[in-house]
């Protein structure tokens, strides 16, 4: 089981996590977070940059943020096992 956890650094999650059965449905739910937290930006505006780290099997991890701004905290998405 893996859980996939949506947040702002610094700030209390705003929900609980999401908790799905394999690898692959964590990634796919992963991707669609990412999908709608970005799908309203105005790139022509907004400097957003995506940075991916991921270990197949055990962790990834997106972080969305604005490179335009010093003060951008960002949005983090994580997905890690669930024991």
């Amino acid at each position: 089981m893996f859980v996939v956890c949506v947040n702002t650094p610094g700030y209390l999650p705003e929900s609980d996590p999401d908790v799905v059965e394999t690898w692959e449905e964590a990634l796919q739910l992963a991707d669609d977070i990412l999908n709608r937290e970005t799908m309203d930006i105005d790139k022509s505006v907004r400097s957003l940059e995506i940075d991916v780290v991921r270990e197949d099997n055990v962790y990834a991890s997106y972080y969305i943020y604005d490179t335009a701004k010093d003060y951008d905290l960002g949005r983090v998405i994580e997905v890690t096992r669930y024991y």
